[in-house]
């Protein structure tokens, strides 16, 4: 398998399993293409998505185009903000089955040395999934520390307990895992930020 190391991103089969008509599946797909690098945020207006998606205008455009119907089965929301300076319309990625294919850093399992730290972190991963919220990255500093106070079904059914009541749609760092987990994190020492 020849897996690239930028610019992919990974879906999970559940996002093929729902009860969604493929051509809404494959444009919320192509308009993550054209997300900022890393995110699932993008800034176009419908008619620049249909020329870089070349895409008919009128395919995405009203109540009954691609863009509102992915709106309305939930994986996509648009809202307006300011964006370099003037108005426009963000379009964001909901569906927590649509993975960025970097952005997790998760090394490689076949490793012994990491293997004990991926298969907590798996823990963690689809726990944040099953919530239908977006995974934070890898951290093995932070899943060892974890590790101290919870391990295997410990630690799925603390994260569980406490996911059912995280509003966020993405959590961004581990530590915040670790925080409602009600685990002490160590402070960064000053030296690192000089």
């Amino acid at each position: 398998l020849n897996v690239p190391d930028s610019n992919y991103f990974t879906i999970r089969k559940e996002l093929l399993e729902k009860d969604i008509p493929v051509g809404v599946i494959g444009y919320v797909l192509l308009l993550k293409c054209l997300c900022l690098n890393g995110t699932n945020t993008c800034f176009y207006n419908l008619l620049e998505i249909s020329n870089k998606l070349k895409v008919g205008y009128s395919t995405l455009k009203g109540k009954n185009g691609l863009h509102q119907k992915a709106i309305d089965y939930g994986l996509i929301t648009d809202d307006k903000v300011r964006y370099e300076g003037k108005s426009t319309i963000r379009h964001i990625i909901m569906d927590s089955n649509i993975l960025l294919g970097d952005g997790l850093d998760i090394p490689d399992l076949n490793t012994e040395e990491h293997g004990i730290y991926v298969e907590q972190y798996d823990i963690i991963r689809s726990c944040c999934l099953d919530h239908d919220i977006y995974p934070p990255r890898y951290d093995e500093q932070v899943i060892r520390k974890i590790m101290n106070h919870f391990v295997d079904d410990n630690l799925k059914n603390a994260l569980n307990r406490r996911l059912d009541k995280v509003k966020e749609d993405h959590i961004y760092s581990l530590n915040y895992i670790a925080k409602m987990l009600n685990i002490q994190m160590d402070s960064p020492s000053k030296e690192e930020y000089t």
